[in-house]
């Protein structure tokens, strides 16, 4: 298993018995739990249902709306690509494209959306 966290974390391992009995004794664990996955599935199914029919720049677009605060994404070209699926070349491409039509500003590392 390959696990990377963009900040410090604390990690707790519980083996699987252990889980099993903690989702009998308290029901509300085992419906967050339930809740948890049935919104990562969808989401999972969101990703797959864009990377066959949307094109790419509609991809980025969608990314960078969703990520931004105040119209400000701080990442990198290789951050949105290994978001949405696609290689770094082809997302610094459609960001040029992008801020050629006046959707973005470019700066090293931020992304403002007009």
């Amino acid at each position: 298993m390959w696990v990377e966290f963009k900040e410090d974390m604390e990690v707790f391992l519980l083996k699987n018995k252990s889980y099993e009995f903690l989702c009998a004794d308290y029901p509300k664990i085992m419906q967050f739990n339930l809740n948890l996955m049935s919104k990562r599935f969808s989401k999972a199914l969101e990703t797959i249902n864009d990377v066959a029919f949307s094109t790419l720049k509609l991809r980025v677009m969608k990314f960078l709306e969703n990520q931004a605060k105040n119209n400000l994404i701080k990442i990198s070209h290789e951050e949105i690509a290994n978001n949405i699926g696609s290689a770094r070349e082809a997302v610094t491409r459609i960001l040029k494209e992008l801020k050629k039509e006046g959707k973005i500003d470019l700066k090293r590392g931020e992304i403002f959306l007009k």
